[in-house]
C-alpha cells in the first residue's frame, strides 16, 4: 500500500512539473489545436499534453516495478506481458504524438493502433475467456486474439473521441482507475495496482492545467496512450483476480466513453451518415446542445462515471440478487441518460419501425409482402397479353389503386406495343384534384421501353402501407413479362412456319 501512495504521489508530481514544460515547448514547435468546426474552444491552444501524461506514468511504474523485481518483493512482476503491454503503449503514444505534429490517415492510425495491441497480445496480454456473474466461464479459444485487439481498439479510439471538452478524457481515466484500485490490491496483482496508481497521478496532475479552461490539451498522443493503457492493465488484472471479476469492472467504469465510441456508428447508419465520419453528435456535445456549460457537463459525465463505478464494485463484492439489482439501476439510468440526451428522438417518432418495416419488406420477411409476392410471380409467368392483364389487374385490387396505365414499345419486334389500363381512367376526370397519381418510367438496361402511371384518391387509404413498394414491384414484374411475352412472339415470327403478326397488340380493361 505504501508503495502504490508512493508511486502515486510521484506521477502526480511529475505531471504538475513537466505538463508546462511541455505546453512550452508544444507552443514554440507550432503544435498547436486551432479552433475549428468541430472545435469547441475559440483560440488557439498547446496540444501533445500526452508527452507530460507518459512520462508521468512510465517513470514510477517502471520504477516501481523494477526495483520490487531487483529486491525480491514479488514475483517476476517485470514479466514478458508487462514488458510487450509498455512497448504496445509506447507505440501508440509514438503514434498519437507523429498524428499531433504531421498528421497521419485514418486507415494508418487504426492499422498501427492493431499492430501495438498485437504486440501486447503475442506478450502474453491476452482475453482468454469471459465470464459474467450468473452466465458463467466462456473460454475464447481462437477468437482470442481478434477479442483482445478489439478491445484495445474500442478503449483506444473511444477515450479519443470522448476528448471534446477541456479535461473530459483526462477525468475519466482518473476516476474509472481510482475504481479500478478498488478492485486490485499490490498483493494480488502488485504490477496492475501499481500501474492504476501511476495512471491516476499522471492524469490528475495533468487535469490541473486541462480542466475547463484548459491551457494545453491531450491531443492524440495522450488520447491513444490513455485508452492503450486503460486496456492493457484490465486485461492484466483480468488475468490475475478471480474469474468473476474478468473484464466487467473496467467494462463498466469506462462505460461512458465506451458507449459513445459504440452508439456512433449506430445512430450514424440508423441516419443514413458516414459509419466513421466525423460529427458534433457525442455525448458531450448533445450537453452542450442542452444548455449545459463546458464545467458542468464535464462534472456531469464524472459523475456519471462515478455512479457506473459503484454499480460495478456492487455487482463485484454483491450477491447475485444484489448484482443483479445494480444492473438493472445502471440500465435504467443509461436508458434515462440516453433519452434525455435526445438520442431516442429518431426511435419516438416511429422512425426505427418505418425503418425496419421497410428493411424486412424489402428481404422479403414481412407477412404482406410474402403474401403480394403470389401477385408478383402471377405477373412474371403470365404466358399471354391476357394474363398478364388479369394478374396486374389483380395485384392492382389488392393494394387499393383505383386506376393503372401501363404503355411499353418495343420497336423491331413482332408486337411492338403493349398496353394495361386498369379501371377507368376517365371516370376520375372529375376527381382529379382529390386523387393522388404517381409516375414512373418502364426502363431496362438504361433504355425507357414506356411508362406507368398509378392513380389512387386521397380521400381514400391504400390497404397497404407500402404502396410505392407494390407499385414498384408491379412495374418490375411487367416490365420482366412484357421483355419475356416480346421475346417469345419474336421467336415465332422468326419460324418458317409462322403466320403474318399484327403490329400492334394493346390489353385493356
Amino acid at each position: 500500500m505504501t508503495t502504490m501512495i508512493f508511486v502515486f504521489l510521484a506521477s502526480l508530481g511529475l505531471a504538475l512539473f513537466l505538463t508546462p514544460l511541455v505546453r512550452e515547448q508544444a507552443t514554440i514547435r507550432g503544435v498547436i489545436d486551432h479552433p475549428g468546426a468541430r472545435r469547441v474552444h475559440k483560440a488557439p491552444i498547446a496540444r501533445a499534453g500526452g508527452v507530460a501524461v507518459f512520462a508521468a506514468f512510465l517513470i514510477p511504474f517502471v520504477g516501481a516495478v523494477g526495483a520490487q523485481d531487483f529486491i525480491g518483493i514479488t514475483n517476476a512482476e517485470f514479466d514478458a506481458r508487462t514488458v510487450c503491454f509498455l512497448l504496445g503503449a509506447t507505440l501508440c503514444f509514438a503514434l498519437g504524438l507523429w498524428d499531433d505534429v504531421r498528421g497521419l490517415s485514418p486507415k494508418t492510425k487504426v492499422s498501427i493502433q492493431a499492430i501495438a495491441a498485437g504486440i501486447a497480445y503475442l506478450g502474453g496480454v491476452q482475453i482468454t475467456q469471459v465470464a459474467i456473474p450468473g452466465f458463467g466461464l466462456t473460454q475464447l479459444g481462437i477468437l482470442s486474439a481478434p477479442v483482445t485487439i478489439f478491445w484495445f481498439l474500442l478503449l483506444v479510439n473511444a477515450i479519443n473521441l470522448i476528448d471534446g471538452l477541456d479535461g473530459l478524457a483526462t477525468g475519466i481515466i482518473f476516476f474509472a482507475s481510482i475504481i479500478l484500485l478498488g478492485v486490485h490490491s499490490p498483493a494480488s496483482s502488485f504490477s496492475v495496482a501499481i500501474g492504476f496508481a501511476a495512471l491516476a497521478g499522471a492524469t490528475l496532475g495533468f487535469l490541473k492545467y486541462n480542466f475547463n479552461p484548459a491551457s494545453i490539451f491531450l491531443g492524440d498522443s495522450g488520447a491513444y496512450f490513455l485508452g492503450f493503457t486503460f486496456a492493457g492493465l484490465s486485461t492484466l488484472g483480468a488475468l490475475k483476480t478471480p474469474a468473476t471479476v474478468g473484464l466487467l469492472i473496467p467494462l463498466i467504469a469506462a462505460g461512458v466513453p465506451l458507449f459513445d465510441v459504440l452508439w456512433s456508428p449506430i445512430r450514424r447508419f440508423i441516419l443514413g451518415r458516414n459509419l466513421f465520419g466525423a460529427d458534433k453528435d457525442h455525448i458531450h456535445h448533445r450537453l452542450l446542445s442542452l444548455g449545459y456549460t463546458q464545467r458542468r457537463a464535464v462534472l456531469t459525465l464524472y459523475g456519471f462515471t462515478v455512479f457506473l463505478g459503484i454499480i460495478g464494485l456492487t455487482v463485484l463484492h454483491g450477491q447475485n440478487e444484489r448484482a443483479a439489482l445494480g444492473i438493472l439501476v445502471a440500465g435504467a439510468a443509461i436508458v434515462f441518460s440516453v433519452q434525455k440526451l435526445g438520442y431516442l428522438d429518431f426511435v419516438q417518432t416511429k422512425g426505427v419501425r418505418r425503418w425496419v418495416g421497410n428493411v424486412s419488406d424489402q428481404m422479403g420477411i414481412a407477412h404482406e409482402r410474402r403474401k403480394f409476392l403470389a401477385r408478383e410471380i402471377a405477373i412474371r409467368e403470365s404466358t399471354n397479353e391476357d394474363q398478364l392483364l388479369e394478374a396486374v389487374r389483380a395485384a392492382c385490387r389488392e393494394i387499393g389503386l383505383s386506376s393503372l396505365q401501363i404503355q411499353m414499345r418495343f420497336p423491331g419486334t413482332r408486337t411492338p406495343e403493349i398496353q394495361i389500363v386498369h379501371g377507368s381512367v376517365e371516370s376520375l376526370s372529375t376527381e382529379r384534384a382529390a386523387s393522388v397519381t404517381l409516375s414512373m418510367p418502364m426502363d431496362s438496361d438504361n433504355l425507357i421501353l414506356g411508362t406507368i402511371s398509378a392513380s389512387l384518391p386521397a380521400n381514400n387509404h391504400s390497404k397497404s402501407p407500402f404502396l410505392l413498394n407494390r407499385i414498384d414491384q408491379i412495374r418490375r414484374a411487367t416490365l420482366l413479362s412484357a421483355e419475356r411475352l416480346q421475346m417469345i412472339n419474336h421467336q415465332k415470327a422468326a419460324a418458317p412456319d409462322a403466320t403474318t403478326p399484327k403490329k400492334s397488340t394493346t390489353a385493356t380493361a
